[in-house]
């Protein structure tokens, strides 16, 4: 009787594991061919500007981060900063002629 029981709680494990296989294998098969986007956000500095930056990065697939800042010296993980001026050029140069 044991012996049955467990190998049902191995089956419905080895069922799972192949459910997130096939899962993952669809996910990244249909994130091949998403187009690139930008997102452009102005830095506040705030908690909250952080977080929607994280949830971005994590949920979007090909997404290209760009904060618009005054300062030159302002880092954020997961997005390029820029100024103002800068802007127009880094959207036509650099994210238009990757390879």
């Amino acid at each position: 009787m044991l012996h049955d029981v467990c190998f049902i709680f191995i089956t419905a494990f080895a069922f799972f594991g192949l459910y997130c296989f096939i899962d993952a294998f669809i996910m990244s098969a249909r994130n091949l061919h998403s187009p690139c986007t930008i997102t452009i956000m102005r830095y506040t500095g705030e908690k909250d500007m952080y977080n929607a930056i994280s949830y971005i990065h994590n949920t979007l697939y090909n997404n290209e981060i760009i904060l618009v800042t005054e300062d030159d010296g302002v880092q954020c993980p997961f997005a390029t900063t820029v100024t103002g001026e800068e802007l127009h050029k880094y959207i036509t140069i650099a994210l238009f002629t990757k390879n």
